[in-house]
């Protein structure tokens, strides 16, 4: 009796730690989402003002502010100005999505040019000047509720949402 309980206990185990993974993954889609968002309200605002726009001073200005690990960022504070200004719609504009797992900034720069850019903005260009106006966005995301332990994602305005650079990736 007692190694059934022992085997019901491992099994149970398991379990929950692969429950656990696979409610990463399903929150991880947001990620290029996101990104697809992110690149089509860009190209909007390009091309009614002839320019991409930051939504922050650099990579470490994130929206939301705070990374709430698995409980989500609450959204009912609304966006901030820039991202009202590239009329962001998390979850597809349709009113329902209150939460964000992951923060997120776009940051932008003129061609021929390397002002602004940051680490991951280097990484994704292999250090090469961009010959046209340009935009990346990096996603910040917590899985496992230890503030100091968070994956980052990164992806270059003119590739796909699916391609992406990672680090850490802790799902």
């Amino acid at each position: 009796m007692m190694v059934v309980v022992a085997i019901i206990g491992i099994l149970a185990a398991v379990a929950v730690s692969y429950f656990g993974k696979q409610i990463n993954k399903a929150r991880a889609s947001e990620i290029p989402y996101m990104f697809g968002e992110i690149s089509v309200r860009q190209q909007q605002y390009m091309t009614e003002n002839n320019v991409y726009i930051s939504s922050g001073t650099g990579e470490t200005n994130f929206w939301p502010a705070t990374l709430n690990g698995n409980t989500g960022n609450d959204l009912s504070g609304g966006m901030p100005a820039l991202w009202r200004t590239l009329r962001i719609q998390p979850g597809g504009g349709g009113g329902t999505v209150n939460k964000l797992y992951c923060q997120y900034v776009t940051i932008a720069g003129l061609a021929n040019s390397t002002a602004g850019r940051g680490t991951w903005g280097n990484d994704l260009w292999a250090a090469s000047v961009p010959t046209k106006n340009w935009f990346y966005s990096v996603a910040r995301c917590d899985w496992n509720n230890v503030p100091t332990d968070w994956s980052e994602y990164a992806h270059r305005g003119d590739q796909p949402p699916s391609v992406m650079m990672k680090q850490n990736d802790g799902r």
